[in-house]
């Protein structure tokens, strides 16, 4: 199946009404998520990356331009404030490589939550079991920071262990492109740690009726890669790097370096 790259222009102003005439709360990264799936149905660009500054989003999708264009306009009858949420005057569309090259080189950026989901134990007489997702620096650091004792607060840990942070997201990285990619060196350029409403059931009009709120970082990362599997590396660019593909992160955004 063919992957394009396309660039869609977004109304930031006309998401946000949108959104809220829906109860779905302001978060840009879900609205877009929500909008493209009411435009654009299974085909809608997943993953994607939100570029505010230029009021546009980029994503992987297999959908033509023909199929995006005809299922904008059907909206501008159904849905005249999600037709103005995407503006189409020209749908910049690249086609992917058919095939990627064993030992090709890239230059890459990626805008992913470098994140690892584990058991935690709550406490009281039940001993119940549940899966939640961490920061994967903060969930080492906490493991330590318990197994010395609690000598500090954990954020007074956190200052004193700063200049692991960058590396141990590296490596988190790594993990991610294997077995798809050799990483050949990566930064974190930008970091930052938001919180994100998560939704669970959903009313009779498909809002959300109860929401909780998690910490996560986000997590830019730049560097230079090498394909070490054609095939795994395809399914990684059309799945996205880490988790929460659907929601604007791990759009893995490729130069060649050679």
């Amino acid at each position: 199946m063919p992957l394009n790259m396309i660039s869609i222009d977004l109304d930031l102003g006309a998401l946000m009404i949108w959104g809220h005439r829906r109860r779905l709360g302001g978060d840009t990264a879900y609205l877009v998520h929500a909008a493209s799936r009411q435009a654009f149905g299974t085909l809608g660009p997943q993953p994607f990356l939100i570029q505010p500054e230029r009021s546009r989003i980029l994503g992987y999708t297999s959908a033509s331009e023909e199929y995006l264009r005809n299922s904008h306009a059907a909206t501008a009858n159904s849905d005249s404030l999600l037709h103005a949420v995407f503006t189409l005057p020209e749908i910049c569309l690249r086609t992917m490589p058919d095939q990627w090259c064993s030992g090709r080189r890239y230059h890459f950026s990626v805008f992913c939550r470098p994140t690892v989901r584990h058991t935690y134990d709550l406490d009281g007489p039940a001993a119940e079991k549940v899966k939640v997702e961490s920061d994967v620096w903060l969930r080492k650091t906490y493991t330590d920071w318990k197994a010395a004792g609690k000598p500090d607060t954990l954020r007074a840990y956190r200052q004193l262990h700063k200049g692991e942070i960058e590396e141990t997201y590296v490596r988190w990285l790594e993990k991610r492109f294997m077995p798809a990619a050799e990483l050949e060196y990566a930064v974190v350029s930008g970091s930052r740690s938001t919180a994100m409403t998560a939704r669970s059931s959903k009313d009779h009009d498909g809002a959300p009726t109860r929401s909780s709120k998690r910490s996560w970082p986000e997590t830019t990362f730049t560097g230079t890669l090498t394909v070490a599997d054609p095939a795994a590396f395809d399914r990684l660019i059309r799945h996205g790097v880490g988790r929460h593909a659907a929601f604007g992160f791990g759009m893995l955004l490729l130069r060649a370096a050679d």
